[in-house]
């Protein structure tokens, strides 16, 4: 890690202030976007590895959150996981994945580390637009109930932010995330996708555009 944010200070998208943080440069999360979406296209990357590098960074962002979010990183969280609830199904599926997109994003964004939030927000698209990808091809049906089923796991994250106990928070984002990662292993369909493949990558195309 700390290799990497040299070479980003270096290059120009990251600046470094001793006693304060790493702090990124306007634009720098399109281009870690476009970087890390070309080397999972060559190394043949499939979801179950890019959840695995979701899995770590969120372990490590769930637990800073806990301690750094302030009132109004826990009312944005709040504020997107009331909007899954809301959700009553009739929605469009990109409606659907925005939602779950910005609850993530906004748990990312409480851990105050703005390197940490471009990398996990390209992982987060990712994943969630491969679910998408598996909607419309037909892997995965009712994703709507598979969404609602993981309702109390998001609740229980923003609780566990709310009271302020890293412990808990990193204990119920991995129950999330290993329930997730249970998911995809169980469906062929998804697990056999690579980013290499066409459709795949423009499905990443999208998921880098998408605000």
């Amino acid at each position: 890690m700390r290799e990497a944010i040299r070479v980003l200070e270096a290059t120009g998208f990251v600046r470094v202030e001793h006693g304060r943080g790493t702090f990124v440069h306007g634009g720098v999360q399109h281009f870690i976007a476009r970087s890390l979406e070309t080397l999972l296209e060559l190394e043949h990357v499939g979801i179950v590895e890019v959840h695995e590098v979701r899995t770590a960074l969120a372990q490590f962002s769930i637990a800073q959150a806990a301690q750094r979010a302030s009132a109004d990183d826990l009312a944005e969280v709040e504020r997107r996981h009331e909007a899954i609830v809301a959700l009553s199904g009739d929605e469009d599926t990109y409606v659907i994945a925005d939602a779950i997109i910005a609850f993530h994003v906004a748990v990312s964004r409480a851990a105050h580390n703005p390197l940490l939030l471009a990398l996990e927000t390209f992982l987060i698209r990712i994943i969630v637009d491969f679910m998408v990808k598996a909607v419309l091809e037909g892997y995965t049906e009712n994703w709507i109930d598979t969404v609602r089923m993981r309702i109390p796991q998001r609740e229980a994250i923003l609780n566990a932010l709310r009271s302020r106990d890293a412990d808990r928070s990193l204990a119920v984002t991995n129950s999330y995330l290993d329930s997730q990662r249970a998911a995809f292993l169980r469906n062929k369909g998804i697990n056999s996708l690579r980013l290499a493949n066409p459709g795949a990558l423009r499905l990443v195309s999208t998921a880098v555009v998408r605000q």
